[in-house]
């Protein structure tokens, strides 16, 4: 059993309960998270989302995009950890209104591929994903709807760690040691004698 992904999906599973259990102190934890995604996402853009079309302005978009994610990752990371409620909200603000020019930007990058491009639909489905977590963005206050879409997001958490927990033990790897395992023609040479 691969340890890691076992521990991985029990993680997943508590953090799910932790949003469920106690859903205002856990919006904190959900922008660091998406921060800490836009980091990510805007490292993966600046060094191999420009690779995929030779036009400029494809380039120049990708390059943009990428920077201004780790910015707003940065921020998003730092902020609410720093300065409390009040930074947290206009964070919360900032990367919804990031996530408009997100979309903007990922459909200039769809509209820039080569038509036959497999990427048009990845990036097609990244921009209606960014549209989505900005409305979440916009609604996620501690003080009004923020909470039960956070529990939610717990609920399904959880269940996904649950499940991708019991996936690991299901596909697990078993170990027979070679002593409990017996050749038939072995065994039945020694029926014979």
């Amino acid at each position: 059993m691969n340890r890691t992904n076992f521990s991985l999906g029990v993680l997943v599973a508590l953090a799910g309960l932790v949003m469920l259990i106690a859903p205002k102190e856990s919006i904190s934890f959900v922008i660091i998270l998406l921060g800490a995604s836009a980091v990510l996402n805007g490292l993966y853009d600046i060094i191999t989302t420009r690779t995929f079309s030779p036009i400029a302005i494809f380039k120049r978009t990708a390059l943009i995009r990428g920077c201004a994610s780790i910015l707003i990752g940065i921020l998003a990371i730092c902020f609410p950890l720093a300065f409390g409620e009040t930074l947290f909200n206009i964070m919360r603000y900032v990367m919804a209104i990031y996530m408009i020019f997100a979309v903007i930007a990922e459909l200039i990058l769809v509209f820039n591929l080569p038509k036959d491009s497999l990427l048009k639909k990845r990036f097609f489905f990244e921009a209606l994903g960014y549209a989505a977590v900005c409305v979440v963005l916009f609604l996620l206050s501690p003080d009004s709807i923020g909470p039960f879409i956070i529990r939610i997001v717990g609920i399904a958490v959880m269940l996904g760690g649950i499940g991708y927990t019991i996936w690991t033990w299901k596909n697990r790897t078993l170990v027979v040691e070679a002593e409990n395992v017996r050749d038939e023609e072995t065994t039945e040479e020694n029926k014979a004698e």
